[in-house]
């Protein structure tokens, strides 16, 4: 049930439950609550006599319950409804982002193996490792910042008998001579290859894919200037990517492992001096999170796992499923546009003159054939190898909709390096919120004409949302939707309790009258 439908589900409730309580029976609870005076002295009324003894339970009552708040977080209901709050203020700020400038963030820029440039290549079966090798090149030679090929290479083409294919061979040697090649070229790029993990059963990703063994020692003897990295995320219980992963655990040859993700690498990388550093504080720090043993290439973990781990400059929360996991998506995936050499999901006017461009989309068949041209654009810029070609079939449902991997990590990165990680309010100011809500909501249940009342419930949801979105953009997260639910069924719950009340006094009165005729006439 989506969350629109839920607030119509208990706006209806409530006015059922109201039209109910119109009837002649229920003249005792429209004493009791001041409905039968008008005006002032119905507002007056809800807080004298009795009332006050009303309100004195009520926020004893909700003081008591708001702690309560924490724990109904962790059911799916409110799990559900969380998400999509969160989902909805994300489509509704989508590609309203700050200057990139302020925090220094480079370009991106994606390689695109779309649709066409996969026809042109005559749809094979893998990506050509020759074109992939100029894409490459292609960013180490206009001193591209960072290099990341979301591109399977565990497989190798078949070639001659137990001989690489030629073009298998150039990548590893081009790749093995790389650290000679940053020796004498102090800019050259970091090169971040996503590593792929068998899927078993269940789904879970835990088998380390094995990758052709000349490759495999390029990439360990590259002095960490070439690093695998996981292109992992975790999926919701709807199948929508939300929450990136952080760190994947897996077996390899019966022994345990992890590895940081991509986006994790991408950030420490851009955030330190040397590739050295970078292997330093992500081979230290994940320790703690590596799996205790491997049984049957099945992970045995270990109970005393740390509930933050700090990777550079970010504080990551290991519950994979928690606030501080959720990648804050910007930039949608349009079809719009898609032939031009500069697709555009958001320009930002920068310091200089001219227009600074967060995220441009170069198609591969047409930066190949411009090479020399394009080339520049490059330079100082995050590069993205990935395809959002259908046969792929490496799309994704995102709060943003339909999105291929590629974006996916691009967004992920964005996320980290603009926002960092997603902050929610403290327990106490959640429980403040409830108090207040229930308290002003209760006012307006009891005090307030229904009419007039569903007036003021709506303004209440407006300063929610309002709220929501200013601390959102600060890196805060106010969830308006689960205190705005929590506070709606507590409203629902007095009145039907004075409902049930009424209805006990009426039959009672009415039981009495006749018992007291029968026994008068006996």
């Amino acid at each position: 049930m989506a969350l629109w439908q839920k607030f119509v589900f208990i706006v209806a409730g409530y006015w059922l439950v109201f039209i109910i309580s119109q009837l002649p029976r229920c003249e005792h609870l429209k004493e009791y609550i001041g409905k039968k005076k008008q005006g002032k002295e119905q507002f007056k009324n809800c807080f004298r006599g009795r009332m006050r003894y009303f309100w004195v339970t009520l926020i004893l009552i909700t003081l008591c319950l708001a702690p309560l708040l924490t724990y109904f977080e962790k059911i799916p209901f409110f799990m559900d409804v969380e998400d999509a709050g969160m989902d909805w203020l994300m489509r509704t700020t989508q590609q309203n982002m700050p200057p990139a400038q302020i925090k220094n963030i480079p370009q991106f820029v994606w390689l695109d193996i779309d649709d066409e440039t996969y026809k042109q290549w005559g749809e094979p079966l893998f990506t050509p490792r020759d074109r992939l090798l100029k894409l490459i090149k292609g960013g180490v030679l206009a001193e591209a910042r960072l290099i990341i090929v979301d591109i399977d290479l565990s497989r190798t083409i078949s070639g001659n008998g137990n001989k690489l294919h030629l073009h298998d061979k150039d990548i590893v040697d081009y790749l093995g001579k790389y650290p000679i090649y940053c020796n004498s070229h102090p800019h050259c790029p970091p090169i971040i290859l996503a590593r792929r993990f068998a899927v078993l059963s269940g789904g879970i990703e835990t088998q380390y894919r094995k990758v052709f063994p000349e490759l495999e020692q390029v990439v360990e003897e590259s002095a960490y200037h070439i690093q695998w990295a996981a292109p992992l995320f975790s999926l919701s219980d709807d199948y929508v990517l939300r929450h990136w992963k952080v760190w994947q655990p897996f077996c390899v040859d019966g022994k345990p492992a992890v590895m940081a993700s991509i986006e994790v690498t991408a950030g420490v990388f851009l955030k330190k001096d040397t590739p050295q550093q970078v292997k330093k504080i992500l081979a230290e720090k994940l320790q703690p999170l590596q799996p205790h043993a491997c049984i049957n290439d099945k992970i045995q973990y270990s109970h005393n796992t740390p509930e933050q781990i700090k990777l550079g400059q970010w504080n990551f929360s290991t519950d994979r499923y928690s606030i501080p996991q959720r990648i804050r998506y910007s930039m949608p995936w349009s079809m719009e546009g898609k032939k031009t050499a500069e697709f555009l999901w958001k320009t930002r006017k920068g310091q200089t003159e001219g227009e600074f461009i967060i995220l441009r989309r170069l198609p591969v068949q047409q930066f190949l054939e411009q090479q020399n041209a394009l080339q520049k654009g490059l330079k100082d810029s995050i590069v993205i190898i990935g395809g959002s070609y259908a046969e792929g079939r490496d799309h994704y449902q995102t709060p943003l909709g339909l999105m291929p991997g590629a974006l996916v990590i691009i967004n992920a990165v964005h996320s980290l390096l603009e926002y960092g990680i997603i902050k929610p309010i403290s327990n106490l100011s959640k429980w403040l919120i409830v108090v207040i809500l229930v308290v002003l909501m209760s006012i307006i249940l009891l005090c307030v004409p229904f009419i007039l009342g569903q007036f003021f419930n709506l303004l209440v949801v407006l300063v929610m949302l309002l709220s929501s979105i200013i601390l959102f953009r600060f890196g805060y997260w106010l969830d308006f939707t689960i205190p705005i639910v929590f506070a709606q069924l507590y409203q629902i719950i007095i009145f039907l309790s004075l409902f049930v009340y009424c209805l006990a006094l009426s039959f009672w009165q009415w039981g009495y009258k006749k018992l007291r005729f029968f026994m008068d006439h006996a």
